[in-house]
């Protein structure tokens, strides 16, 4: 556009130059050929249209300028426009480059993300074991417990029947001591009856050389051999029986 204008220009102005050269020249030979009065309204015709040509050329200059203007904006807005898509298309490329990368390290999280889920899922499983064990140490730690309890308990009973075993022993003792004193005092008695028949009888051979008959209808006096010791064990029978019951 500026090169057809300053073209254009190059030729109006070749073409005033051309014209007020044959002016001059034809002025020249005219004054040779013929003087004649000067004429002042010469060339004004021409002038005029030289004139009015110039003016419109000024003004489609001006016009020219005007869009010139307004075609450099819209140039700098392109020229903006088209660098901005340039660093866009560099980014755009520099991210496709990247590309392969970040689906590599995508597949990469992926696989991550597989084994973190894998690992969670072994975790839960050991939290479940580790419960399940810990109710098991719960219950292994209650039933020690209670072991510990039954055995305190069975100690306790065992001590209190080995005592209530040595107070019956020592009941037993006492009451046996008792018995054999009261059989031994029986029968001293007894011996001592028999002694005194024996007197009365040895006294009475002495004295009559007979023996005496015992009377018919009485009970006849106990020898020795007759004489007989209750059994140990009716008498203790006997004292367990009248011992109190005691119960654990």
């Amino acid at each position: 556009m500026f090169t057809n204008l300053k073209s254009k220009l190059q030729s109006v102005q070749e073409s005033v130059t051309s014209s007020l050269q044959s002016i001059t020249i034809n002025s020249t030979k005219a004054q040779y050929v013929a003087p004649e009065k000067p004429n002042f309204d010469a060339g004004a015709e021409l002038l005029h249209k030289y004139q009015t040509e110039w003016n419109e050329l000024h003004n489609n200059a001006k016009d020219n300028a005007f869009q010139a203007e307004i075609v450099a904006r819209s140039i700098a807005k392109m020229c903006l426009t088209v660098k901005k898509q340039h660093n866009d298309l560099e980014r755009l490329n520099t991210c496709l480059a990247t590309l392969p990368v970040l689906i590599e390290d995508i597949h990469t999280m992926h696989q991550t993300l597989e084994n973190l889920n894998r690992l969670v899922e072994d975790v839960e499983n050991d939290l479940i074991k580790l419960d399940d064990a810990k109710n098991a140490l719960s219950m292994h730690g209650k039933m020690l417990n209670e072991k510990i309890e039954l055995a305190n308990y069975e100690g306790k009973k065992l001590a209190e029947l080995e005592t209530l075993r040595v107070k019956l022993a020592q009941d037993y003792s006492l009451k046996l001591t008792h018995y054999e004193q009261t059989q031994s005092s029986k029968l001293k008695e007894r011996q001592e009856v028999c002694q005194e028949a024996f007197q009365k009888d040895i006294q009475e051979y002495k004295q009559s050389g007979t023996l005496p008959a015992p009377s018919p209808g009485s009970k006849s006096e106990l020898s020795l051999e007759e004489i007989e010791l209750d059994s140990p064990n009716d008498g203790l029978d006997e004292m367990l029986a009248d011992s109190p019951t005691t119960e654990t």
